[in-house]
């Protein structure tokens, strides 16, 4: 899947450098993250800081469709970061921290648009990228994993000059990583206390005295994102 999506993101690179117009767009923001089993277990340890939003920076470049010229297509790549996750008792302590890399491909239809103002919608799909570490009592492992992820939003832009717009972009993000993979011990040493281990082949599974669960991490949620768009003739 992974070797698909960037074979699709470098043809259409090459298909976007090839046509006479190409818009390049950049935009960073605020988004918020379900991570439901993230902070449930957090909270069945006590003292918790939950993880609930972060910021995503992403760039897109997008070529007119011949024929269509209100639909564009092109790859889009995005860096997910998360505030960090932590958790203590007065046995144990419990930090996790988490990022995500979508690469996906879409596009973007104009509704309106007239000399200075415009609206359109946006629609991308790909896989996301994401990558964990689980730290307790000064133990910890990281960890990688993949999902399907999908972005819609709408935008509204305004024409700066020929060449640059500003933009304004509000959507939803579909990004659930289901499980993830051992990559490997970091830093620490000693075992974990306070009735607290994990098995380090499936990413958060959280071996207590009363028994394991399996956590997802679940990067879906809203975004508002501003930025720029340069458009090359």
């Amino acid at each position: 899947m992974k070797k698909i999506i960037s074979a699709m993101l470098l043809l259409l690179m090459l298909a976007a450098v090839a046509y006479a117009t190409t818009d390049l767009r950049v935009t960073a923001g605020y988004t918020t993250f379900a991570m439901n089993d993230v902070n449930n277990f957090l909270n069945s340890v006590g003292g918790a800081t939950t993880v609930t939003n972060g910021y995503e920076i992403a760039a897109d470049l997008l070529c007119p469709i011949p024929n269509v010229p209100k639909l564009s297509i092109g790859p889009r790549v995005e860096y997910l970061g998360c505030n960090n996750g932590s958790a203590s008792n007065s046995a144990t302590s419990v930090s996790i921290k988490q990022y995500m890399i979508p690469l996906m491909v879409g596009g973007r239809y104009i509704f309106t648009n007239n000399d200075r103002l415009s609206l359109s919608g946006n629609l991308f799909v790909g896989v996301g990228l994401g990558y964990a570490s689980i730290d307790v009592a000064g133990v910890s492992s990281s960890y990688t994993g993949s999902s399907f992820n999908m972005d819609a939003s709408a935008e509204g832009s305004y024409k700066l000059s020929d060449s640059v717009n500003i933009i304004l972009d509000l959507g939803y993000r579909l990004a659930d990583v289901g499980s993830m993979s051992a990559g490997g011990y970091g830093s620490g040493g000693g075992s974990p206390s306070g009735g607290i281990t994990y098995a380090p082949r499936k990413v958060g599974t959280i071996n207590t005295t009363t028994g394991s669960s399996s956590i997802s991490y679940d990067f879906s949620g809203m975004f508002i994102n501003i930025g720029a768009c340069f458009k090359f003739k």
